[in-house]
């Protein structure tokens, strides 16, 4: 039993346990209702990816040697396939610049615009006249390739490695350029061939002038073949497969797997919420969605603590993702506890008050678990911040709603729940106003939104009370999201200033000084790019 109960509090069986029992409840009310059936289908899925990301991750730590060299293996079979398409369009595109000559000048760079767009990797072509000037031109070169050369070559400097093909009509000469890889100290290296091959196998190509490549099984020559002889007429590069390690391995199968749980389990959450024979049915089934989402071992930013933690709700607040589906399936329920349209209790009245009460004050509390990259927060990362949020200040307000509504809903919408929402939004440009970067606001700013809330929750007809909660809840995250990110880039500058003083800063002190030694131990850089790669490896 003990045993069994281990096995149950483990993240990826709870993951896979809970998705299974989710996706039953939701195929069983998909008699019905078509969404359902989709979002048994979901979050089924979300289930197999779960359990093959599991599989995966037990291979890697337990058998590690063998996944190396089964990846190899097929890296390599897959790499002579990727070269020579990359070859192939190399070969097209210069060929499309010989063609080009025949139209109008502007045409033609139209015509070689649309063939770059269609190439597989970062490319660039080049139409040269007699002259050896550039006629036309389209795609991205990182180094502009003359127009001489070899009809198939390749070209490798101290940060880019690239195919290059040559074909000449007439007066032009075309030459067309495939990025192959790029330097790691190259920020924007990923429509290289390389980088896109890594992201597919999962093993690394180091690219290497032939006669300086070592004498390995891992190392792979690019050799240009006679097509009718088969006779090898150059060697245009070598490559040297370096699978990754263990650990960069894990996480990176934890991170493809978990995209795909996410995204499924989110649209699961979607239709789960839209379909259904009974709000009970779909409540069952988004209890489970959030209850395994805060268990799920996911390595996605959405469910990362690196971005969002607070430890209020445990689990279910130790990440935007996990706190929204809890809102989420909050939400369904207190819709529940309105469709029931439950008789009001003595004990109803106090419940609302401190629902109402507490709605500012428990944003406020969670907003403060937001904290920024210290790259800064991408537009995905912002809006999962404030959908979290939104849907916590949704389901707060629509349980009050719920409580305080009793049999019967009135025909029209009471004027004070306008009045309530133009506070809310009141109230929320007041926020930018007050907002100081010592403090961030006044303690009684948490107040001055009780009077929106409590008008808010008098009953009202159900279109009108989901505008009133989605404005309030919406205006109120926003505010708090905003203030929340930037007091966390005003935390990670006031960081970067107290290190700065008198005596210098100790990181780069240490990198000044590592920047000497390897100065000392390697060979004296003899070009601006020698010395610019030393100082990042120092």
């Amino acid at each position: 039993m003990l045993a069994l109960v281990e096995w149950l509090r483990a993240p990826a069986p709870a993951w896979a346990l809970t998705s299974l029992i989710a996706a039953i409840i939701a195929l069983i009310a998909g008699r019905r209702r078509r969404a359902n059936a989709l979002a048994g289908l979901a979050v089924a899925g979300a289930a197999v990816s779960a359990g093959l990301g599991s599989l995966s991750v037990a291979a890697i730590e337990s058998r590690w040697p063998t996944v190396r060299e089964r990846r190899l293996a097929a890296a390599s079979e897959r790499l002579s396939s990727t070269l020579e398409r990359a070859l192939s369009d190399t070969r097209r595109l210069a060929e499309v610049g010989t063609e080009a000559v025949a139209l109008p000048r502007p045409a033609a760079f139209r015509r070689l615009e649309r063939e770059i767009r269609a190439a597989r990797y970062e490319a660039g072509i080049v139409v040269y006249d007699s002259a050896g000037a550039p006629w036309a031109w389209a795609g991205r070169l990182r180094v502009l390739p003359p127009a001489a050369g070899p009809a198939d070559g390749s070209r490798i400097d101290a940060f880019y490695a690239s195919l290059e093909s040559r074909r000449q009509a007439g007066w032009a000469r075309s030459t067309a350029s495939v990025l192959v890889d790029a330097d790691g100290l190259v920020a924007d290296r990923a429509g290289a061939l390389a980088a896109d091959f890594e992201r597919r196998a999962g093993v690394a190509l180091r690219i290497l002038a032939p006669a300086t490549a070592p004498d390995r099984t891992n190392v792979y020559d690019f050799e240009l073949a006679d097509p009718e002889t088969g006779v090898v007429r150059d060697t245009l590069f070598s490559i040297e497969l370096t699978p990754p390690r263990q650990g960069e391995a894990k996480i990176a199968v934890v991170g493809r797997w978990s995209r795909w749980v996410v995204r499924l389990t989110l649209i699961g959450l979607i239709l789960v919420g839209i379909g259904g024979p009974t709000m009970w049915a779909r409540l069952a089934a988004a209890a489970a969605l959030a209850w395994l989402a805060a268990r799920a071992p996911l390595g996605d930013a959405l469910f990362s603590p690196a971005t969002f933690y607070r430890s209020l709700l445990g689990p279910f607040s130790a990440s935007a993702g996990a706190l929204g589906a809890l809102a989420a399936a909050s939400c369904l329920g207190a819709i529940a506890l309105w469709h029931r349209s439950p008789r009001v209790r003595w004990w109803s009245w106090p419940a609302a008050a401190v629902l109402i009460t507490g709605t500012p004050f428990a944003l406020r509390e969670l907003g403060r678990g937001i904290s920024p990259p210290a790259t800064g927060a991408s537009l995905a990362l912002w809006i999962s911040w404030e959908l979290a949020l939104t849907l916590v200040t949704a389901a707060l307000i629509l349980t009050a709603l719920a409580l305080l509504r009793g049999g019967e809903t009135p025909d029209r919408t009471p004027l004070r729940v306008w009045i309530g929402v133009l506070w809310a939004a009141a109230a929320g440009a007041a926020g930018i106003w007050l907002w100081e970067p010592q403090g961030a606001w006044p303690d009684w700013y948490g107040y001055s939104w009780l009077p929106a809330v409590a008008l808010i929750t008098v009953p009202s007809p159900r279109h009108a009370a989901a505008w009133a909660t989605a404005i309030a809840a919406g205006t109120a995250a926003a505010i708090i999201t905003w203030g929340a990110t930037i007091e966390g880039r005003i935390s990670l500058a006031s960081r970067d200033v107290d290190r700065l003083g008198t005596a210098g800063d100790p990181l780069a002190v240490a990198a000044l000084e590592s920047l000497a030694e390897q100065a000392a131990l390697s060979a004296p850089p003899t070009s601006a790019a020698d010395l610019y790669r030393l100082w990042v490896h120092a």
